[in-house]
This record gives structure tokens, C-alpha cells and sequence, in this order.
């Protein structure tokens, strides 16, 4: 049995200082938004597979909280190209 809570604790530690790396270095909401989504999304998606089987609802063999984490990657991922594009278009508005 792993101590799960533990690992996850640790995890969380890490995303937390590398997003606050990240406000540092970027005033960019959306990809300090998405990175957030994006690393919680992953932690959650692996740290289910090695937690005690709960009464959890399962469908094709993952549980819910592993599609909240796939959602919350997409979501993160989005976010994060969403900005991109945006700043791209700005760039190019702002030399005519």
C-alpha cells in the first residue's frame, strides 16, 4: 500500500512552486491559468490508478476523477494555445 496522500502532497508542492516560477515570469493569466489546469489534471488522472478502490463510479475502466483530470489537461492545454494566438494577433495589430 503507497501513501498516495503523500506523494500527491509532494506533487502539489512542486506544481506550486513551478506555477509561481511562472507569474513570475509572465504576466500571461491564461497560460498561468492553463498550466494550473494542466498539472492538476495529470496529478489527478495518475494519483487515481494508484489510490484504494473506492465506491467510485467507473466507466470504461477509468473513474471519474480520472475524466475530471482529462478534462482538466484539455482544458489547460486550450487555455494555454488560446493565449498564444491572441498574443500573436496583437503583435501583428500593433505594426500596422
Amino acid at each position: 500500500m503507497l501513501p498516495v496522500q503523500l506523494f500527491e502532497s509532494m506533487y502539489a508542492l512542486m506544481s506550486f512552486r513551478y506555477i509561481l516560477y511562472i507569474c513570475r515570469e509572465t504576466k500571461n493569466s491564461y497560460r498561468v491559468y492553463g498550466m494550473t489546469c494542466f498539472l492538476f489534471g495529470i496529478c489527478k488522472f495518475v494519483f487515481t490508478f494508484f489510490r484504494e478502490m473506492q465506491d467510485e463510479i467507473s466507466f470504461l475502466g477509468l473513474q471519474l476523477s480520472q475524466y475530471m483530470g482529462v478534462i482538466l489537461v484539455i482544458l489547460g492545454i486550450y487555455l494555454m494555445q488560446k493565449r498564444e494566438k491572441g498574443r500573436r494577433g496583437e503583435a501583428k495589430h500593433e505594426r500596422l
